[in-house]
């Protein structure tokens, strides 16, 4: 009877999982079209790379580019480019693909979500997952980015990945952790911040369980990793700009950047550009993020009381948190008093740091599902208040230096509200 039982509520399970992505899948194909229009240059660094890859020549493209884009989402592109060199062909077939890596994105937290707290209603843990991968800005940039999607999946990946290594110590696990670690770096340079998170997570775990063994599993992948990275940089640097290098879009440009001009000026820019993109956080994801960090400052304490390893891993995903936060602020903050760079969003532009909302929106659903108390929401509204008003301050006098030019600022609420495709800044 038991057995029966455990059987009919396995089926169940596995009909609702396929019926969310199914659900997920229309809802990404029907609305993703509506960023279709929207063309980047980023684009064609992706396209670039693809092409050399499948043997052709597309030097006269990128020999003069001063960006620099990453070579990871390539690979996906090269399998449609060996086909066929029709680049509307492989631009479709990447939004097909973006809408599959949400439907992976949906499993992964409902993965994560059965880890975290296997004590909530798992159809209510399937729901909090379906809202990740539904999440606005997702679906948006599935058109218009086509890397952040896939870069936001091999994120979640990854933080599963350690998790069940730390809780089973299978080297299997802890591999596959280093090899995607590596691999996010080598989607989009900007994910540093969570090498740099995992290198710590490592030398933690190997110091607390006097295990020095599990630190090398992890790190000896992500070494391989960057080194053949670097060595396909090399290679697109020789094939596509004749060995010459990238002026923009590198860490040598955004540390080049930051050297020249540390002064006041500079700090209360990243001060404003912290409270910018935080409050980005907040809105983008209706306060969920907000509810996100303070779950995982809670579990981190807790896990830490309670001696036990899986505090590594909080401890990995708060750092990262962290790291990917300051290379998006590296990455926009202006270096020179208001004007330079004729962008009203300049502040609030938090794209950069998108690829680890995932995480935060996904604890902040779970947090919910066990109750906030009111004195954490009092705080949570209170912060949330605090940002609006900074950000309304700092924008409004950014935006009055400006010569006209504007670019769009909360890309993660036009998808729904904005069916036109046009969008508002803060006036």
């Amino acid at each position: 009877m038991d057995r029966r039982i455990l059987g009919k509520c396995f089926r169940e399970e596995k009909t609702m999982i396929i019926v969310a992505l199914l659900f997920c899948f229309a809802v990404h194909m029907l609305l993703i079209k509506q960023g279709v229009n929207w063309y980047c240059v980023d684009i064609d660094g992706y396209l670039c790379h693809a092409a050399t890859f499948s043997g052709r020549d597309w030097s006269g493209v990128f020999s003069h580019a001063k960006r620099f884009y990453s070579w990871g989402y390539s690979v996906l592109l090269t399998i449609p480019m060996i086909l066929t060199g029709n680049t509307t062909i492989v631009y479709y077939f990447a939004i097909v693909c973006n809408a599959i890596f949400c439907c992976g994105i949906l499993i992964v937290c409902y993965m994560l979500a059965k880890q975290i707290v296997p004590d909530v209603n798992r159809y209510l843990l399937l729901l909090c997952s379906t809202a990740v991968s539904l999440y606005s800005s997702y679906i948006f940039q599935g058109a218009v980015m086509l890397a952040e999607i896939y870069l936001c999946f091999f994120v979640l990946l990854g933080v599963f990945c350690l998790l069940q290594y730390i809780k089973t110590d299978r080297y299997v696990w802890g591999l596959l952790s280093g090899c995607l670690v590596g691999y996010m770096y080598i989607i989009h340079n900007r994910a540093v911040g969570i090498v740099i998170a995992f290198v710590i997570a490592a030398v933690a775990w190997g110091i607390k369980s006097k295990n020095w063994k599990r630190t090398v599993i992890m790190l000896i992948p992500l070494l391989i990793m960057l080194l053949l990275n670097h060595g396909i940089v090399q290679y697109l640097n020789a094939h596509e700009k004749n060995g010459t290098s990238y002026t923009m879009n590198t860490y040598g440009a955004y540390t080049k950047k930051l050297g020249k001009n540390i002064h006041f000026y500079t700090f209360i820019s990243i001060m404003k550009c912290v409270m910018g993109e935080c409050w980005y956080a907040l809105i983008g994801t209706f306060g969920m993020a907000g509810v996100g960090v303070y779950s995982m400052i809670k579990k981190t304490c807790q896990s830490w009381k309670d001696r036990d390893d899986v505090v590594v891993w909080y401890m990995f995903l708060i750092f990262m948190i962290l790291g990917t936060l300051a290379v998006s602020v590296l990455g926009t903050m202006p270096s020179a008093p208001m004007g330079e760079t004729g962008r009203y969003d300049i502040y609030i532009y938090g794209r950069y740091w998108e690829m680890v909302f995932g995480v935060l929106i996904l604890f902040g659903l779970l947090e919910c599902c066990k109750g906030v108390g009111r004195g954490e929401l009092i705080n949570i509204i209170l912060g949330s208040l605090f940002l609006c008003v900074m950000v309304e301050f700092i924008t409004k006098a950014y935006q009055g230096n400006m010569n006209g030019h504007w670019w769009s600022i909360p890309a993660v609420l036009t998808t729904f509200f904005y069916p036109e495709r046009e969008f508002l800044i803060l006036n």
